[in-house]
């Protein structure tokens, strides 16, 4: 009997270390936020759907595509994905960084910007995982499984640490200026979730809730982004086009 207890004993004491060896929900959200940035090269296919409501009116638009980015010599990153708008209107949207200037051709616009690459990744960052995140940015944070039985990590962030997502408050801004006198971005509470494959994100979504806030109004706009994830322990293939005609944006 003695040795059976110094046996379970000893196993408890096993689980409770390897519990503690994966850390708090938080620090495996961190963990995995590493893993994507430490890796040589990732492909993130992405959607996310953008409503917005002004009053009666509902304005649904949606894009889709691939992010590419290479780590292991010198930042590059190459997005192509469609925006499909309220009208049923397809428009193509690309966006290249590299050589330390990023490259945005949209609805005819081709413009170059100089900027550091954590500059250019707030500006597609969305389309990427949520890697601004670490563990004492959480609202709430928990662990469990899926349907499948892959580890699940759900989370909610507070307003003030939404804007820490790379390309959150930018994407926002770009929609508050739309107006003539632009508006002013006021975040809610954000809740998404991430599935792991051990410590690597396979996946991401989460809903990002705004208020755009207008001089005769106020606009109620969420976007729902969900990425996967593809990892390679080696440079991938990048098509960039010819930038001779991309220009600087007037100021």
């Amino acid at each position: 009997m003695r040795k059976n207890k110094i046996i379970i004993t000893v196993f408890a004491i096993l689980i409770s270390l390897a519990l503690s060896a994966c850390g708090t929900p938080g620090e495996r959200y961190e963990s995995a936020a590493e893993k994507y940035e430490d890796a040589d090269a990732v492909i993130s296919h992405f959607s996310s759907t953008l409503q917005a409501v002004d009053g009666e009116f509902t304005i649904k638009t949606e894009f889709s595509g691939e992010l590419r980015i290479n780590r292991s010599e010198s930042v590059e990153m190459a997005l192509s994905g469609q925006l499909k708008t309220e009208s049923g209107e397809t428009v193509p949207v690309n966006a290249y960084y590299t050589g330390g200037v990023f490259y945005s051709d949209m609805a005819g616009g081709k413009y170059r910007m100089e900027m550091t690459a954590e500059e250019a990744l707030a500006q597609i960052g969305l389309c990427g995982f949520a890697s601004g995140l670490s563990d004492g940015d959480f609202q709430a944070v928990s662990i469990g499984e899926n349907e499948e039985g892959d580890t699940k990590i759900e989370y909610v962030i507070s307003p003030e640490k939404a804007v820490k997502i790379y390309g959150a408050a930018e994407r926002m801004q770009r929609f508050a200026l739309q107006g003539s006198a632009g508006g002013a971005v006021s975040f809610k509470e954000t809740t998404g979730s991430v599935i792991l494959d051990g410590s690597r994100p396979v996946s991401q979504s989460f809903s990002l809730p705004a208020s755009i806030i207008f001089e005769d109004r106020a606009v109620a706009v969420t976007d729902s982004i969900y990425n996967e994830f593809e990892f390679f322990s080696d440079n991938i293939d990048m098509e960039f086009p010819s930038f001779s005609d991309f220009v600087k944006p007037a100021d």
